[in-house]
């Protein structure tokens, strides 16, 4: 456990939450369960995820339309905040004392249900600490508070090994040529020449095995070849179906749909303990949901550490954003500390190149870790 868990429990029982401090050594403390009523319409839902769309593939007016929803998400994350730690609460309390550590620990969101954990709690806000999740280790979402601690196989060489698999049909099609489907304004399966970089930027030896075709067979194959070896497994350029299903290729270049769960299995059984998953481009009316659906379905399935990236990273921050997680995660970090170091420099240089010019982009808020 790191120095400090400042925890949002949910309780749907009886339609409230929790914040809980929890240290090691110290035990849990909780304060008094709140009222918890937010709760988004499909349609507030699919409006938040077509900000994301609308950089990418615009419409008539959708420059409008992204600065309504920009004002929206800060809103949102402004009530989300003042629920769990509204002025005077206890809660707030424990988020003080945490923010005024020089060890800040992370924040840990707990429940079963899928609506709750795909809120947008990396939007919370306050007048005076800004968007504190910045100042953060990380952001964590988890189904129950203690998660088992199992043994970990100690490894001794001091590299760190990445399996990486590109498997990019898009919208249920399989690609016209080749594996990879390029796209002009998002990274994509591109991550994989910005993986490469990060990893050649290391201070510590790294290899990276990327297998061609990029199948579940080809996936399975190194894991058995392999085992306990990889320290990472990243589904680079991930397409979702309607279902929630990863589409993945098959041999002869089609589409195959695996569940998240299957793919979890199959990370699990090689020994794979930590996992990234990273989007490429979607169908339009693709919901953010499945996305956490995903993470939680590998996670569930054995996998100590998923992180999701719901939507392909901008060209102009895939690079340093690779850079900076693999550092990370070489230096020992955990996963949610990888990942913040993702968000944290795409907070600190917003601007991204788009149809409007350069825009402030809120991707920050969306890297997730189950």
């Amino acid at each position: 456990m790191t120095a400090a868990l400042l925890e949002i429990h949910d309780l749907p029982d009886t339609g409230q939450l929790r914040v809980s401090l929890a240290e090691s050594g110290s035990g849990r403390r909780d304060a008094p369960p709140v009222e918890f009523g937010l709760a988004l319409t499909d349609e507030e839902r699919a409006t938040l995820d077509r900000y994301h769309q609308e950089h990418v593939s615009p419409t008539i007016g959708s420059l409008a339309r992204v600065e309504a929803v920009e004002a929206v998400m800060r809103n949102l994350g402004r009530l989300l905040f003042e629920t769990a730690f509204g002025s005077g609460s206890q809660g707030r309390g424990f988020l003080d004392e945490v923010m005024a550590r020089e060890d800040r620990g992370e924040l840990v969101i707990v429940s079963e249900r899928p609506e709750f954990l795909s809120l947008p709690w990396e939007l919370m806000n306050d007048p005076e600490l800004g968007y504190f999740i910045n100042g953060l280790a990380g952001v964590l979402r988890q189904s129950v508070a203690d998660l088992p601690v199992g043994e970990t196989e100690e490894r001794v060489d001091g590299a760190l090994h990445v399996l990486m698999l590109s498997a990019s049909p898009v919208a249920g099609d399989a690609p016209s040529e080749g594996p990879l489907v390029d796209r002009d304004l998002v990274a994509g399966a591109h991550l994989a020449s910005a993986t490469v970089t990060a990893l050649e930027g290391l201070n510590t030896e790294a290899s990276l095995d990327n297998p061609r075709p990029a199948t579940l067979a080809a996936l399975q194959i190194l894991l058995e070849r392999r085992p306990n070896h990889y320290h990472i497994a990243h589904i680079d350029g991930a397409t979702l179906d309607g279902e929630g299903n990863l589409l993945f290729e098959d041999a002869h270049g089609g589409v195959d749909s695996i569940a998240a769960g299957r793919l979890g299995e199959t990370l699990a059984g090689g020994g794979v303990e930590v996992a990234l998953v990273t989007a490429g481009a979607q169908g339009p009316d693709l919901p953010m949901s499945l996305w956490s659906e995903v993470g939680q379905g590998i996670a569930a399935a054995g996998v100590a550490q998923v992180a999701v990236l719901p939507a392909p990273l901008h060209r102009d921050a895939a690079e340093t954003s690779m850079r900076a997680f693999y550092t990370r995660l070489a230096q020992g970090n955990t996963l949610a500390t990888a990942v913040s170091s993702i968000r944290r420099g795409l907070m600190d240089q917003p601007e991204r190149v788009s149809v409007y010019g350069k825009r402030v982009f809120w991707d920050w808020q969306l890297p997730a870790v189950y």
